[in-house]
């Protein structure tokens, strides 16, 4: 998380752990917070959310993997780095969630085993002070997701949807759905994203609904889901897994005649938007996995490329838009894992391809860690950056003044 102009983070160098560190972008200002849990397993930092002043996280009280944890904040020094007593009277449990709301408060989920006290258990809002404590409800469920939506703060805990005001009077619930379901604020509507199961026992349908202001939940469509959704110029991008006949890839505008079936695909991994589209991996059956685009059409919604030219598939992740650009990896039998990027034009470029073409000025520093021309960037980020691996003049502009 970002606060006051300073990264927090967790790390791990190899002394203390992992532990919570601190960066303002420079080598003196990038330092460990605390040793919280001396040792090389260390506390184990989770959660990290800004709120009321200070980052609140939560961490291990020793070193077991099935540690329970206890609530902290810090103010960025080591000194002001401290355990909060105020929540449950500091109590440790098997399981802490925190999240912001829209009013800047915090709001700490804390659930587990049996084990844990009945006055710790449940959720909490809080400002650090015992008056600006109070236990919202108690329940045992962890809390999986959160949206922000018409002033109030939702959340889902084990299918059931809640939403809260930050009284205990004003916490209440909203609809229980099956066993999984995403909360996506939506061009001014809450929808939810019911995934269903598919098992022995039966199919349990969810579909995707619409959260009204009153608290009312209306169906939009039943189906089944794996979770995986994206926004993008304000309607829901979602990939439905059964009915068979109506799998793939659909769109809603959050009404119930808005919403439709775009194309019959199996989507593997996430949808990421990239200058208006959505970019991911499917597979039509005939082609294998391979990396499609669409601009939220049916006639729009094609293969970016076949680049195995087989049925094999080349198995395209970690889609990752950076400096106007889209990239991502894929595996092709004959060239094995590659780095490919893609420009405006939306054709994708393969790294090795693109080495090929600068070889013969690189004098045999070819390789992706090597920086041929000298100019302080590798030929691999020369690559993603766009420069000339041959030519120091035309070093990469990086107007962020960081390069990953």
């Amino acid at each position: 998380v970002v606060w006051d102009g300073v990264q927090y983070f967790v790390a791990d160098d190899s002394v203390h752990g992992s532990e919570l560190w601190r960066s303002d972008g420079t080598a003196a200002g990038t330092r460990m917070v605390k040793d919280m849990l001396p040792g090389v397993e260390g506390s184990r930092p989770q959660s990290l959310t800004v709120a009321h002043g200070a980052v609140w996280f939560t961490s291990a009280t020793d070193s077991s993997s099935g540690s329970k944890r206890k609530l902290w904040r810090t103010d960025g020094t080591e000194a002001g780095t401290r355990v909060v007593t105020t929540v449950g009277a500091g109590g440790a449990a098997s399981y802490m969630r925190l999240f912001g709301s829209a009013d800047g408060s915090l709001h700490v989920n804390i659930s587990g085993t049996s084990s844990i006290p009945d006055g710790l258990r449940g959720l909490w809002r809080t400002d650090g002070t015992a008056e600006g404590t109070v236990r919202l409800v108690e329940h045992s469920t962890e809390v999986s997701g959160v949206a922000e939506h018409g002033g109030w703060t939702y959340y889902s805990a084990y299918g059931s949807v809640w939403r809260t005001d930050g009284t205990p009077a004003g916490t209440t619930l909203v609809h229980t759905f099956t066993d999984g379901v995403r909360l996506i604020p939506v061009d001014g509507k809450l929808l939810a994203l019911d995934l269903g199961t598919i098992n022995p026992g039966g199919t349990r349908y969810g579909g995707l609904w619409h959260i009204h202001a009153d608290a009312t939940a209306e169906l939009l469509r039943p189906f089944v889901s794996d979770g995986t959704a994206a926004t993008s110029a304000g309607d829901l991008y979602f990939h439905v897994t059964f009915p068979a006949a109506e799998a793939g890839l659909w769109r809603s505008d959050g009404t119930a005649a808005g919403t439709r079936h775009l194309r019959s695909l199996t989507i593997s991994g996430g949808i990421t938007e990239h200058q208006g589209k959505l970019h991911f991996c499917a597979n039509d059956g005939i082609h294998g996995e391979e990396p499609w685009v669409s601009d939220g059409t049916a006639e729009g919604t094609r293969m970016l490329a076949d680049l195995t030219g087989d049925s094999g598939g080349s198995s395209p992740t970690h889609f990752t838009p950076a400096g106007g650009k889209l990239f991502f990896a894929a595996t092709t039998e004959a060239e094995g894992p590659q780095l490919y990027v893609m420009d405006s034009g939306g054709v994708p470029t393969r790294y090795d391809l693109w080495l090929e073409a600068h070889r013969a000025g690189m004098e045999g520093r070819t390789g992706r860690g090597e920086d041929a021309d000298d100019d302080g960037f590798t030929n691999l980020q020369e690559f993603a950056f766009g420069g000339n691996p041959a030519d120091a003049a035309a070093r990469p502009l990086i107007s962020s003044g960081l390069a990953v």
